[in-house]
C-alpha cells in the first residue's frame, strides 16, 4: 500500500520534535513510557492478528457475495496497514509523554465527571457515523477506567510528583484509558474501513488491548513503588506524634469522617423523634373542626364538599375515586385542585339526586389533609419537578388508602408513606434537567407509580412490592455511588494536598531569592531542580520535618556561599562548606529522581560557580536578577495594584460594596453540613443538584458530588459564601417529605387559628 510522502514527512516531523522534548522528562518516567509502549505492542500485532482471524470467519458465513467480498477487502485492508497503524501508534504515545514537558496539553477525552460524550477530530466520518464510532470508544473509555480506577489515581499522583511543572490529571496522564484509544483511533483513522466493520475493529481492541489495560497500569505503578516514588499512598493519613487539641475547622479527614457519621447518627435519631412528634390525624382533625363552620376559612388551602345531600358512604365514595381516576388521569397542569375537583365532582347533584352528596366530617378531613399534603408536594422546592409530576400521579391511590386506613397519618411505618419518602429521597440528587442521567433510577419511579396507579385494590401489599423493589436498585446505585465518592474525594484531597505543597515550596523558595542577585545557575537550579526535592520532602514528611529544615538550609547556605567573601575566616568557612554543599545537593536530586539531561548540564556548571567562589573569585561570576520564566514559575508576577477607595470611581465603589461577602454568609458556608444535598442556579447556567462530599483543609475548598458520586463542582469557601449571598445557593432540606408536609400543615393550621376572624 502507498502512503502520502508529505504524510511520512510530518510523522517523521513530529517524532523528532517528541524526542527532542522527551529528553527533559525524568529517565524514571522514560522507563515508564517504554516498558508500556512494549505492552502495548505486543496487544496491538495481537490485535490485528485476531481481526485476520475474525473477518476470515466472518466472510465464511456471510449472507451475500456483496458481505462477504466486504469482509475479504477489510481484512486485507486490516493486514497490510498493520504495520504502520503499529508505527503511528508508537508515535502518537511517545507523542504524549512528550507533551507533559511541554506545558501543552494533548487532546484527549473528556473525563467522565464532566460528560459521557467524546470527540475526535480528523477521523474522517462525519454526522451519524462519527456518532456511532464515538459511542463504541467512549464505552471503551468508560469500560477500561472502571476497571482500574484505584490504580489510574495512584498513577497519576505518582506521575505528578516526578513532573511537578504541570498537573497531571485524568485528561493528559498518557496511560489513561482515553488518551489510549485517542491514539488507537488517529493511528487508524487512514484504514479506509465501512463503519460497520471499523466498529468490529474497535471491538476487538476492546477486548484485546483495553480490557487488559489494567495491567499496565498495575506494572507502572509497581515499578515506581519499587523506585521508591509515593510508595504508600494514604490520602486519610496524618502525623500522630505531637498531636494538639484541633479546633473545629482544622479537622483531620478522619476525624471529619468520624464527625460525619456521628452528625448522620445524630440526625437520623433527630428525625425519628420529629417522626414520633409529627401531629397524627386526630390532633389534625381537631384543627380542621374549627373550621367546618365558616365554610372557606383558609382560601387556597381547605374547601368544603359538602351539598344538601345525604353523606355518601366511604365504599361508595372510594368505588367513585377509582372511576374518576380512569376517567380523568392526572396531569401536571391539574395541579393543586386536582383531588378537589374530582371529589366535586362525585359530590355535585344528577340528574337521579337533584340535592347532590355530602361527606361524613372523618371523610372530609381525610381528602383535606391529602389534598393538603399534596400541595405540599407540588410547592415543594427540595423536589425535582419531573419527580414533583410523578407523585403527583399518586393522589387518588394515597387518598384511597387515607380514607380506609386512618392509621395511615398516625403510623410511621405505613407501608405507603414508607414508599412516599423513599420515592422523595431517593431523587433528591436527580436533576430534572438531565434526561441521560435519569436513566434506570427515573425509569423505574416511573414504572412503580405506574403500577400502584393501576393494581392499587385496597391491600397494601402493593406497596410493600414496589418498596422492596425501589430498596434493592437503591442499595446496588448507593453503594456503587459511596465508592466513587470516596475516591473522588481522596482524588481532590491529593490534589489540594499536593498543590498546598507547591504553593508552600514557591513561597520558600521566592522569599529567599525574588530580590537577590545570584549566578544563573544557583537560580536555575533553585527554581527547576532543587524544588522538586523541597516538594517531595513536603508530600513526605511535612514541613516540621528535620528532612524539610535541613533540605531548606541547603538553599540558605547555597546563596551564602556564592555571595563575595573577602574576609578570611568567611572564605575558611566557605571552603569547608562547598564540598559537603556539594554532597547534599546531589544525594537530595538523586532521592526527588530529579535527574534528567537539564540537570546533567545544569551540574557541571553549578560545580564550577561554587569552586570560584570557594577560590575568591566570586567577582568574576556573572550576578542577575530572576528573569521573567522564574519568576513566573516562582508565582511572582506582577499585577497591578488595588485602587484605594478615593482612586473608585462611584460605580466602582458600588461594585465593591455588592460584592464583599458577609460574615454571616461565611458562616453559613463553614456550617454546612457533610452530605448537605444543595441546588446551585447562577446567572446564565443551568441549574444542578449535588451533595457537599467534602472540606479540604489544604485548599479551603468545598467539593460536591453528584448522586453517582462523581465531582460536579469545586469551589472556595469564599465562593460557596458568596453563592450563598447572593441567593444563587439554596440548602435542601433533610428529613422525611411526609413528616415535613404533615409538620407545616399542622404549623399553617395553628397559625390560622390565632388570627382574628
Amino acid at each position: 500500500m502507498s502512503t502520502d510522502p508529505r504524510k511520512q514527512s510530518a510523522s517523521s516531523i513530529r517524532l523528532a520534535g517528541a524526542n527532542q522534548v522527551t529528553r527533559a522528562l525524568p529517565s524514571i518516567v522514560k522507563q515508564v513510557r517504554d516498558n508500556s509502549l512494549s505492552i502495548l505492542i505486543n496487544q496491538l500485532t495481537e490485535c490485528f492478528v485476531s481481526c485476520d482471524d475474525l473477518f476470515f470467519e466472518l466472510a465464511g458465513k456471510a449472507g451475500t457475495n456483496k458481505e462477504q467480498n466486504d469482509f475479504f477487502d477489510t481484512m486485507r485492508e486490516i493486514r497490510l496497514s498493520r504495520k504502520q497503524c503499529i508505527t503511528q501508534f508508537k508515535q502518537q504515545f511517545e507523542l504524549l509523554f512528550s507533551s507533559l514537558h511541554s506545558a501543552k496539553k494533548v487532546s484527549s477525552f473528556p473525563s467522565n465527571e464532566t460528560s459521557t460524550q467524546s470527540e475526535f477530530e480528523g477521523l474522517g466520518l462525519v454526522g451519524n457515523d462519527e456518532m456511532e464510532k464515538n459511542v463504541a470508544l467512549s464505552s471503551t473509555i468508560s469500560k477500561a477506567r472502571n476497571d482500574c480506577q484505584e490504580s489510574l489515581y495512584h498513577l497519576v499522583l505518582r506521575l505528578d510528583f516526578l513532573i511537578p511543572n504541570i498537573d497531571i490529571n485524568e485528561s493528559n496522564n498518557p496511560l489513561d484509558p482515553a488518551q489510549i484509544c485517542e491514539a488507537f483511533s488517529k493511528a487508524t483513522d487512514f484504514i479506509d474501513l465501512s463503519l460497520q466493520n471499523r466498529i468490529i475493529f474497535f471491538k476487538q481492541f476492546d477486548r484485546i488491548v483495553a480490557r487488559k489495560h489494567n495491567k499496565i497500569i498495575n506494572l507502572a505503578n509497581e515499578f515506581l513503588i519499587n523506585a521508591g516514588i509515593l510508595p504508600k499512598i494514604k490520602p486519610n493519613a496524618r502525623p500522630q506524634q505531637h498531636q494538639q487539641p484541633i479546633p473545629q475547622n482544622t479537622k483531620t479527614p478522619h476525624q471529619n469522617n468520624l464527625a460525619q457519621t456521628a452528625t448522620q447518627s445524630l440526625e437520623s435519631q433527630i428525625s425519628a423523634a420529629a417522626a414520633h412528634a409529627t401531629p397524627g390525624f386526630s390532633e389534625l382533625s381537631q384543627l380542621l373542626s374549627t373550621f367546618q363552620t365558616d365554610g372557606n376559612s383558609i382560601p387556597g388551602l381547605l374547601s368544603r364538599f359538602q351539598f344538601n345531600g345525604p353523606a355518601i358512604e366511604q365504599d361508595q365514595l372510594i368505588q367513585d375515586l377509582t372511576y374518576a381516576q380512569t376517567q380523568r388521569p392526572y396531569e401536571a397542569e391539574s395541579g393543586r385542585n386536582y383531588i378537589r375537583d374530582i371529589v366535586q365532582t362525585i359530590l355535585q347533584p344528577s340528574n337521579t339526586n337533584k340535592e347532590g352528596k355530602s361527606l361524613e366530617e372523618p371523610d372530609e378531613n381525610v381528602i383535606n389533609l391529602v389534598a393538603m399534603f399534596f400541595d405540599f408536594v407540588l410547592d415543594d422546592q427540595n423536589l425535582p419537578v419531573t419527580v414533583q409530576a410523578l407523585i403527583g400521579r399518586l393522589q387518588i391511590p394515597i387518598l384511597k388508602v387515607a380514607l380506609k386506613d386512618k392509621t395511615f397519618f398516625e403510623d410511621t411505618n405505613h407501608p405507603a408513606r414508607l414508599l412516599i419518602n423513599k420515592l422523595a429521597e431517593s431523587t433528591v440528587g436527580l436533576n430534572s434537567e438531565d434526561k441521560e442521567k435519569q436513566d434506570i433510577l427515573y425509569s423505574l419511579i416511573q414504572l412503580i407509580v405506574q403500577e400502584i396507579h393501576d393494581r392499587y385494590d385496597g391491600s397494601l401489599n402493593i406497596f410493600k412490592e414496589q418498596l422492596k423493589l425501589l430498596e434493592s436498585q437503591l442499595a446496588t446505585e448507593q453503594h456503587r455511588a459511596i465508592v466513587i465518592e470516596k475516591r473522588t474525594s481522596e482524588a481532590a484531597l491529593g490534589k489540594a494536598k499536593t498543590e498546598k505543597a507547591r504553593s508552600v515550596v514557591r513561597e520558600t523558595i521566592s522569599e529567599r531569592i525574588k530580590n537577590a542577585t545570584l549566578p544563573s545557575s544557583v537560580s536555575e537550579f533553585l527554581v527547576k531542580h532543587w524544588h522538586k526535592f523541597l516538594l517531595s520532602n513536603h508530600l513526605r514528611h511535612g514541613v516540621q520535618s528535620p528532612e524539610w529544615l535541613d533540605a531548606v538550609q541547603v538553599i540558605d547556605d547555597l546563596i551564602w556561599v556564592i555571595q563575595p567573601h573577602t574576609d578570611e575566616k568567611s572564605q575558611l568557612r566557605a571552603m569547608k562548606l562547598v564540598p559537603h554543599l556539594t554532597g547534599r545537593i546531589q544525594n537530595g536530586i538523586k532521592k526527588a529522581n530529579a535527574q534528567n539531561e537539564e540537570w546533567n548540564t545544569l551540574l557541571p556548571t553549578l560545580l564550577n560557580d561554587l569552586k570560584m567562589s570557594c577560590e575568591g573569585r566570586s567577582h568574576d561570576i556573572k550576578q542577575q536578577q530572576l528573569n521573567e520564566t522564574q519568576k513566573k514559575a516562582l508565582g511572582l508576577t506582577d499585577t497591578a495594584p488595588d485602587k484605594s477607595w478615593q482612586q473608585m470611581t462611584a460605580l466602582e465603589r458600588q461594585l465593591v460594596k455588592q460584592n464583599a461577602l458577609h460574615f454571616k454568609s461565611l458562616q453559613k458556608a463553614e456550617s454546612l453540613p457533610i452530605g448537605s444535598w444543595i441546588t446551585m442556579e447562577e446567572p446564565n447556567t443551568k441549574s444542578i443538584r449535588c451533595k457537599l462530599s467534602a472540606k479540604l483543609i489544604e485548599t479551603d475548598t468545598y467539593v460536591f458530588v453528584n448522586r453517582y458520586g462523581i465531582k460536579s463542582l469545586e469551589r472556595p469557601k469564599k465562593d460557596v459564601a458568596m453563592a450563598i449571598q447572593k441567593g444563587y445557593f439554596h440548602i435542601l432540606e433533610s428529613g422525611q417529605l411526609f413528616e415535613r408536609a404533615m409538620e407545616r400543615i399542622s404549623a399553617t393550621l395553628r397559625k390560622t387559628k390565632t388570627i382574628p376572624a
